[in-house]
């Protein structure tokens, strides 16, 4: 709830990253959901509250992004609990309310999906990418196939052999 540590193995030591009011590329928190390290070796931090971030180590600085309810173009949800990223450079954000978002990072823009989009549930757990260019979801309601490239969902349930609906 308060920051993160960052442990140096040559060193053994710890350094604490906590958020300071007076400095907005300092970590914003609320309870760390999940941390990623990309192929670029930035560290992502997923939180349950207002943000999803990543650290530059050149700076040390945190740089964040923010839902914005009046932007389509725009992070889905500030409730972030999973964090991968595609063959392609892109980053995907599964939300704890409302679906999973695609983030083309060179671009800096934004595509979110939700059930309304073929999703089966708007709670995305685990991102994982398979060898033939698809993202498996794990939800509340089954598994989810998305096809990177035809956009597609498909759902898995019950009914297709699985032993439980909600993977978490």
């Amino acid at each position: 709830d308060y920051g993160a540590y960052k442990f140096d193995r040559k060193t053994e030591q710890f350094t604490f990253y906590q958020n300071s009011s007076n400095n907005p590329n300092s970590i914003q928190t609320g309870k760390i959901t999940t941390i990623y390290r990309d192929s670029d070796d930035k560290i992502w931090f997923g939180s349950n509250k207002d943000v999803v971030s990543y650290f530059d180590e050149l700076t040390g600085n945190f740089v964040h992004f923010r839902e914005n309810k009046n932007s389509a173009n725009s992070l889905s949800s500030n409730n972030i609990i999973s964090i991968s990223e595609d063959k392609y450079g892109n980053y995907w954000f599964g939300s704890a309310n409302n679906g999973l978002t695609k983030f083309d990072f060179a671009n800096k823009t934004f595509k979110n999906y939700t059930i309304n989009d073929g999703l089966p549930n708007n709670v995305i757990y685990g991102i994982q990418e398979d060898d033939n260019e698809c993202l498996w979801l794990s939800t509340n309601n089954g598994l989810s196939k998305f096809d990177l490239k035809l956009e597609e969902f498909t759902n898995y349930s019950i009914d297709d052999g699985l032993t439980n609906m909600e993977f978490n």
